[in-house]
C-alpha cells in the first residue's frame, strides 16, 4: 500500500509539472504582443491552446501508463495507455482493472485526473478571456 502511495504521489508531481509548463506556454503565447484582430485569428489561437492542453493530458496518460507497464499491471502499452486515459478523465468503464495490490493507484490517477482537467479549463477559459478582452 505504501508503494502505491509514493509512486501515486510521484506521478502527480509528475503530472502537475507537465501541466505548470504547459500553462507557461499557453500563457507567453497569449502575451505575446499579438493584437487579436478577426474572428478567424481568435477561432485559431483559442484551437490551438485547447490542443496543447489536450497534447499534456496525453502526454500525463503516457506517464501513468508506462508506470503501469513498469510495475507490471498490464502486459502491453494499449492496454495500460487505454486505461490510463479512460481513469485518468474518471469515465472509467470498468472493463479493464488493476489487480487488488494495484488499485490504489487507479483512485491516485482519477483524482490526479480531476484536478488536471480541472487546471486545463482554467487554462482555456483565461485564454479566451484574455484573446477577447
Amino acid at each position: 500500500m505504501w508503494n502505491n502511495i509514493l509512486i501515486g504521489l510521484i506521478l502527480i508531481i509528475s503530472t502537475s509539472f507537465v501541466h505548470a509548463t504547459t500553462t507557461k506556454v499557453v500563457l507567453s503565447f497569449i502575451h505575446q504582443k499579438h493584437k487579436f484582430k478577426g474572428s478567424f485569428l481568435r477561432i485559431i489561437y483559442i484551437n490551438s491552446i485547447v490542443l496543447i492542453t489536450i497534447f499534456a493530458t496525453i502526454i500525463e496518460g503516457v506517464i501513468w501508463a508506462f508506470t503501469y507497464l513498469i510495475i507490471d499491471a498490464f502486459k502491453t502499452f494499449e492496454e495500460a495507455f487505454y486505461f490510463s486515459l479512460i481513469t485518468y478523465t474518471t469515465l472509467g468503464y470498468g472493463d479493464i482493472i488493476l489487480s487488488n495490490a494495484d488499485r490504489l493507484l487507479g483512485a491516485f490517477e482519477a483524482a490526479n485526473g480531476v484536478i488536471m482537467l480541472g487546471w486545463s479549463t482554467a487554462i482555456v477559459v483565461t485564454a479566451i478571456q484574455k484573446i477577447y478582452t
